[in-house]
């Protein structure tokens, strides 16, 4: 019998291995037994992925753009801070979380990898768009064309994620990801940011 392990910060960990990572025995078994315990949860069958953790990202994707706009929000915008696809789960009041998080674990690598590289890239752009918005009291036409870029490589980038999640891998998908990189460099460019 086969159980997954699960990364889990020091303070969730009942038992710590040599490398100083904290790892706490996730309760579902891997093969037949995790098929049979994702069913009737909001995790994708074909990916072992769920949607539910890219709401994280809706949150700093509305947070930064109605900043931009309203500057009281300001403060929740700059406040967001990512979370890892183990801790949004443990942290998500959703019955189970230990099914997602084994899911997630064994999520075969065509579809972890690229969403795993999808969360890395929204990160990026999110600590972006926050970082503009960090940098004066009103954000000024320029900040505003920059976050307005970074929002919309956000919701791109977020719409691909989906996609991975349920189970549709596009092989264009890295080509667009880069794309989106190489025009923020442009516009970084041109803006002198």
């Amino acid at each position: 019998m086969m159980f997954l392990w699960t990364s889990l910060t020091v303070s969730q960990s009942e038992q710590i291995d040599e490398s100083g990572l904290a790892c706490a025995p996730c309760p579902v078994e891997a093969g037949d037994l995790l098929a049979e315990q994702i069913q009737g949860k909001n995790i994708n069958e074909i990916s072992y992925l769920a949607t539910d953790y890219l709401n994280h990202f809706g949150e700093i994707i509305m947070l930064i753009e109605m900043a931009v706009m309203m500057p009281e929000c300001r403060e929740d915008a700059l406040a967001w801070e990512p979370k890892s696809y183990c801790d949004h789960f443990l942290g998500s009041g959703l019955s189970a979380p230990d099914v997602y998080i084994a899911a997630y674990e064994a999520a075969p690598i065509e579809y972890r990898f690229p969403f795993d590289e999808a969360v890395e890239k929204m990160t990026s752009l999110a600590h972006e768009g926050i970082h503009k918005l960090g940098l004066s009291e009103e954000v000024d036409e320029r900040a505003s064309v920059q976050i307005t870029e970074i929002v919309a490589q956000l919701r791109t980038l977020s719409d691909q994620a989906a996609s991975i999640v349920n189970g549709h891998l596009n092989s264009s998908r890295q080509d667009a990801i880069d794309a989106i990189m190489d025009d923020q460099d442009a516009i970084d460019a041109i803006m002198g940011g």
